[in-house]
């Protein structure tokens, strides 16, 4: 192994019985989402989509590069169950099995895939379009996503069997609750990456008021103890490095800079707070991911 850049922490990649007297004892504590490959959770960058989204601000300029970073965390989940894109008969408004070869679902085909399940619920587009606006997206001025919708979760568990006709798992996006100042153990996204389930993180910039929403939306994919404090590994579809897994990996040993640039909370631009969190549940065992330590 090559000799770790000045200021590295040096992570052993083979087993030890004890920690060098060097290595501060906390950081060691670094557990990620992998499945039976190695691989975590996919992840997706907002700006490769520019597609409108259905629910419009005033200046009808909403992307998913503007505010699709919850449906960028969504999409993430759904790769990993191994989603794919289903066929829609808009005559019939029905779905069908994906065919073969379909493309694993990203940000774009599972905005579309909400789009269409909105006209399967009704019987006009003007219908749909309503329905969509009050059931599966937030309004002008908040994400994409109405991640607390029971509707939500019966169009992801369609696509789900859609693409996994035997399987019997079914989400469950109910576990929810208020967040608190980054740095600070959150029990249930804690418990729910032990089980091997990622959770949606609202989070807050500096200087914005945190009191009445959140401004932008991660995926807790992992966890790292640094010395009282627990951070979350992310993926992040806004801001580099938005997949942690490589960098973190890179060389055999992780520094600082690089650990602190995948956890929410320590970032280049730090997020001060969660706002709220959501732990997606139910498809693990289609995802297959368990919380690991990064170097076992």
């Amino acid at each position: 192994m090559p000799e770790p850049p000045k200021g590295a922490i040096d992570v052993p990649t083979t087993p030890v019985t004890s920690k060098p007297p060097t290595l501060p004892q906390s950081v060691l504590d670094v557990q990620v989402l992998v499945n039976s490959s190695g691989n975590c959770v996919p992840s997706f960058q907002q700006n490769d989509y520019q597609d409108l989204v259905p629910v419009q601000n005033a200046k009808n300029s909403r992307t998913i590069a503007s505010a699709g970073c919850g449906l960028c965390a969504w999409a993430s989940l759904l790769a990993a169950a191994g989603c794919l894109v289903p066929v829609f008969d808009p005559d019939t408004k029905t779905f069908s099995a994906p065919a073969a070869g379909a493309a694993t679902v990203d940000p774009r085909t599972l905005l579309q895939y909400f789009v269409n399940y909105s006209l399967s619920q009704t019987k006009t587009a003007a219908e749909a379009k309503s329905w969509a606006a009050t059931h599966l997206f937030e309004p002008a001025n908040a994400g994409v996503v109405l991640n607390k919708s029971p509707d939500v979760k019966a169009a992801v568990d369609k696509l789900v069997t859609l693409s996994n006709p035997s399987a019997t798992a079914r989400l469950d996006n109910t576990v929810s609750n208020v967040g608190t100042k980054t740095g600070s153990d959150l029990p249930q996204v804690t418990a729910g990456l032990k089980a091997g389930n990622p959770s949606l993180l609202v989070v807050c910039f500096p200087g914005t008021d945190c009191s009445g929403g959140g401004d932008h939306q991660v995926l807790a994919v992992g966890i790292a103890k640094i010395d009282k404090s627990t951070y979350y590994v992310v993926t992040d579809s806004g801001f580099p490095t938005y997949d942690p897994l490589p960098a973190l990996k890179s060389g055999g040993y992780v520094t600082t800079g690089t650990l602190y640039s995948c956890l929410a909370g320590k970032k280049a631009k730090t997020y001060v707070s969660f706002y709220r969190y959501r732990v997606l549940g139910g498809l693990q065992p289609l995802t297959g991911f368990q919380l690991k330590p990064l170097f076992p």
